[in-house]
Parts: structure tokens; sequence; C-alpha cells
């Protein structure tokens, strides 16, 4: 049987647990109205026009502070579209170079799509976002070098248009330059093998960015990488 004491004192309790809950929400909402009361409300000793004058401050304020974040937000919105629409390209530069590839029987560097690195034009390493990137060249191919007990990196790195820079460069791509090899800069790649012995490598160059275009191939000796050596061995025009 129910005892109506203990029903009637569990129904006390209950209200109370709810009047504790309701408390505690209306003093914080009160707390967040007095903030918001007190930083408009008019101030002891503040006159009339001073107060009018504080208001239209703090509301220009808080119009600057939300149009600067509508800015702020369309400026990420822009970076993130700018960026997706140069990976895009990459990626079609780097399907064309496969498909060049299979259509001419040249071996084409192909681009890494992992910690990419990318050099200026004088093979320093520098650090790109969306707004500058394509001022840039990345680096596609990469050889350790070692000459006279000294590591060098060998590197190809290549532009938005697809011509690319020799570079050579101490470890981790410092005290970078250009090689010393003025036929070979600036021009488009079609291949880049290293032979046998690590510090010669066979470069065919394309002097025009399509088809049926002039081709070279050069063998490029790093003995001594600061006085590279470059032969000439054949030349021909690509056949599409």
């Amino acid at each position: 049987m129910i005892n109506p004491i203990d029903s009637i004192a569990n129904v006390i309790k209950a209200g109370a647990e709810a009047f504790e809950i309701l408390g505690s929400v209306t003093s914080g909402v009160i707390r967040e109205a007095s903030r918001i009361r007190g930083k408009y409300a008019q101030r002891d000793g503040e006159t009339v026009e001073g107060y009018r004058i504080r208001l239209e401050f703090l509301e220009r304020k808080e119009r600057i502070r939300e149009g600067n974040k509508s800015r702020r937000q369309e400026t990420k919105a822009q970076e993130r579209l700018a960026h997706r629409d140069l990976q895009v390209l990459w990626n079609r530069i780097g399907l064309t170079i496969h498909l060049l590839a299979a259509t001419t029987g040249l071996l084409f560097v192909a681009p890494s799509w992992g910690a990419e690195v990318y050099l200026d034009s004088q093979c320093q390493r520098v650090s790109v976002d969306s707004k500058n990137i394509y001022r840039y060249q990345r680096v596609d191919f990469r050889r350790n070098i070692q000459s006279f007990r000294q590591m060098y990196w060998f590197s190809l790195a290549r532009a938005i248009d697809g011509s690319a820079i020799f570079c050579l460069t101490q470890p981790n791509y410092t005290e970078g330059r250009l090689l010393a090899a003025n036929q070979l800069q600036n021009q488009f790649i079609r291949e880049i093998k290293q032979e046998s012995k690590e510090t010669s490598f066979l470069i065919t160059v394309a002097y025009g960015n399509g088809l049926r275009v002039p081709l070279v191939q050069f063998r490029l000796s790093l003995d001594e990488p600061m006085k590279p050596k470059l032969t000439k061995l054949r030349e021909w025009r690509s056949a599409r």
C-alpha cells in the first residue's frame, strides 16, 4: 500500500530539484543580460550626449567586427577554391606527362604527390600557399650524389607551365644553386634517367611544349658537381 506521506515527500523533493535547476538557468540568463545591459546602459555621471556617442561607437565597432568576420570567412573560402583549382591543374599536368610518355615512348618525370617541395628560380627552398604557388617550381626528381666525400642533392624542379630547372643543393635543400648547365635550364624535359654510374644521367630536352618538336639527348656527368660536363648524344624530332 502506498504511503501518502512518502508520496507527498517525493513530490516536494522533485519540485525542489526542479526549482533549483530553474534557478541555476535563470541566474545564468540574468548574469548574461546584466553583462549586456551593463555594456549598453547609461553610466553614472554620463551625459545624454556622451551616452549617445558611446552607443554609436559600440554599434560601429560591432558592425566592423561582423564585417571582418565575414571577410575572413570569404577569404578562407576563396583560398580553398584556389588550392583546389591548382591541385586540379597539377593533376592535369601529371596526366598529360604520362599520356605523352605512352605515345612517344619516353620516360617522363612523374610528379610526386606526397610531401611536395618547392624551389624559387635560384634553387632556394620556399614555403608556398594558394596565392604564390604559381611563382615557384615543384621538385619532381631528386638523386643523391657523392663527390670527394661531399654529399649533394641533384634535383629537377618543374614550373607550372612544364619548364624545368636543375638544382644542386646540400642535403635538405640548403645552399641551393642552379646547375652550371645553361643548355638544360628552363627547358621542357622529356626524359631524365640515371645511368649505372650514379653521377651520370641521360636527359632528353624538348625544344617546345607539345608534339612534333625537336628533341636532343644529352649525357650529364656530375663527377665534379660544381663543374658538370654535358655531352650531346643525338638529335631527332618527336614522331607525334
